[in-house]
This record gives structure tokens, C-alpha cells and sequence, in this order.
């Protein structure tokens, strides 16, 4: 029998969209998003689509990159905030249990 470690605790509450992260620093910096869409050399509807949640996987690589770079943070930050977003929603959204059974049928078939 495999032994699984033990699974941390899960956040009841969704992570945030970097989309609102993106707003607030936008505001806090005191620019409009005309000028900050034309700082990260993006069209200003990119930049609306994401701040307003209209693109749930609005942080692609690329745009991590150029918000790390105008914020000072780093595309990391960005990447690991939208995958976080993903995550917590997709353990919400695929049903796992076909392939936990599934699962059981190899391991007792390997056992045999």
C-alpha cells in the first residue's frame, strides 16, 4: 500500500485575481490605466480586461514579466498569484473521484 503525505489544509476562501492586485497598484500609484497601458506597451482594454476580471487567466507569462518589471516585483509575484487563482479553482472544478478509483483498480491490480 503507497503511503500519501498529509494534504495542508484548504483555503475556504478563493485566493485573489491578480487583476485586483494590478487595480489597487494602480490607484496607490495614482496613474490612470491609459497611461500604465502604454507603460507596459499593452492595448488599455488588455489592461482593463484583467483588472477587471474579464480574462481569468489574464497573467500570461509575458504580462507577468512587464507588471514585475513597472511594479518593482518581480514576474514571479504575478506568476505565482495567477497560479494560485487557477489552482484553488480547478480543485473546485474537476471531479476527481473517476480517477481516485481508478487509482485503487492499478494499485490492487499491481499488487497482485
Amino acid at each position: 500500500m503507497a503511503k500519501y503525505a498529509v494534504r495542508p489544509r484548504e483555503r475556504t476562501r478563493a485566493p485573489s485575481h491578480p487583476g485586483k492586485t494590478v487595480r489597487a497598484s494602480v490607484e496607490a500609484m495614482g496613474l490612470s490605466m491609459v497611461k500604465v497601458s502604454a507603460a507596459l506597451g499593452v492595448s488599455r482594454q488588455a489592461l482593463y480586461n484583467i483588472t477587471r476580471d474579464k480574462n481569468p487567466d489574464a497573467v500570461s507569462v509575458d504580462m507577468a514579466v512587464r507588471l514585475g518589471t513597472l511594479f518593482d516585483n518581480g514576474p514571479d509575484f504575478w506568476i505565482n498569484m495567477q497560479k494560485n487563482y487557477d489552482l484553488w479553482h480547478a480543485k473546485r472544478r474537476v471531479d476527481v473521484k473517476p480517477i481516485i478509483r481508478a487509482k485503487r483498480e492499478l494499485e490492487t491490480a499491481a499488487a497482485r
